[in-house]
């Protein structure tokens, strides 16, 4: 698996930056993280990828996607950093998600060609 490395998006917004474990990938565009929000509170959210689409369930690639996301966690560790920015009409948080050494997961699926870039 080709990995894509960066450095965390916007650093002016640190405040905005969570560590957090993977519960469940939904699909290829969107996953349940339990987000660490300090002094031993966390949350489980969904998180919706800023910038990129991947095939809804029962569409051609939905499968392909969704296993391409579960295998970025299995070589990554589920063990992630998030970048939030707001939140959308659907109760997901859109972000970015890293993995701990600076592995972009939205890159990557759009490198492998399971998503295509959205709303940029």
């Amino acid at each position: 698996m080709t990995t894509h490395r960066h450095t965390v998006r916007d650093t002016t917004d640190n405040l905005h930056l969570y560590s957090a474990v993977l519960a469940r990938v939904v699909d290829g565009d969107t996953v349940d993280l339990h987000v660490d929000l300090g002094f031993h509170h966390s949350l489980l959210q969904r998180f919706h990828r800023l910038d990129v689409d991947s095939p809804e369930r029962g569409k051609p690639g939905w499968a392909e996607a969704t296993a391409f996301v579960q295998g970025w966690f299995q070589e990554h560790g589920s063990t992630v950093i998030v970048h939030s920015f707001k939140g959308d009409s659907f109760g997901r948080w859109l972000g970015y998600v890293y993995a701990h050494d600076g592995s972009s997961l939205t890159d990557d699926l759009l490198f492998s060609g399971h998503a295509v870039k959205w709303g940029t």
